[in-house]
């Protein structure tokens, strides 16, 4: 079972800065605007009500 850090990663090329979201798509497929916007919108709602946004 994979375990995660309790804190996230920070980045090594920007000190201070952290990867939130991270978005993988081979280049033969297309890309989704909205499910960009639902996760955007998601981790803003995690930060200003401290709670989980599952999608559905």
């Amino acid at each position: 079972m994979q375990r995660f850090p309790e804190e996230p990663l920070s980045n090594p090329r920007a000190p201070g800065v952290v990867l939130r979201a991270m978005i993988y798509y081979p280049m033969t497929n297309g890309r989704s605007i909205a499910e960009i916007l639902r996760l955007v919108s998601a981790l803003q709602t995690s930060d200003k009500y401290k709670v989980a946004t599952p999608e559905g």
